[in-house]
């Protein structure tokens, strides 16, 4: 991993975040389009990760009182019959926190919001993630439950992007 090739040309414009899988021999993105505000969940397809055919519509935009301005930092995870998918937001009207909420799909396209989001939010009472947990990564583990590795912050003023990487874990995605 330690000699790759010049980056090429950009594939796409105005994306962010990407998580990608593959799924019988096609490429399935889900990232955060930057075009404009407000920021928004998009999906692409692709059957050599090159060409993408990206979907016209959103497919998970700011709909729940939680979420203030943005979305951001998708992870999307097919398990069993379902995509599941942990995304960031602003938390509040300040925009100086941010948590996670949690979506689930049968076809990767329509998502249905967990309705008691955030899942995961920063905790006041550890200073190393008072602000921020976001930019998450998860995995299932071998004894069925997931872990979550994300970074987080202090409280303002920022002085630096990200104060440290926390982990959690949860049995079962509900």
């Amino acid at each position: 991993g330690r000699s790759w090739s010049p980056p090429g040309e950009a594939l796409l414009e105005n994306l962010y975040a990407p998580t990608i899988i593959k799924e019988n021999g096609r490429y399935k993105m889900w990232y955060i389009d930057v075009a404009a505000d407000p920021w928004y969940v998009r999906y692409a397809e692709s059957g050599d990760g090159l060409m993408w055919e990206v979907l016209t519509e959103p497919v998970l935009q700011l709909d729940q009182n939680w979420e203030a301005g943005r979305l951001f930092y998708p992870t999307v995870l097919k398990y069993h019959d379902q995509y599941l998918m942990w995304y960031g937001s602003y938390y509040g009207p300040e925009k100086q926190r941010t948590a996670l909420g949690f979506a689930v799909s049968k076809d990767g396209l329509r998502w249905t919001k967990h309705p008691d989001n955030p899942v995961f939010e920063p905790d006041p009472s550890r200073e190393w993630e008072s602000h921020y947990t976001t930019s998450q990564s998860i995995l299932r583990l071998p004894d069925g439950s997931w872990r979550i590795w994300y970074a987080s912050r202090t409280k303002p003023p920022f002085t630096h992007k990200y104060f440290a990487i926390g982990t959690a874990r949860m049995e079962t995605p509900r």
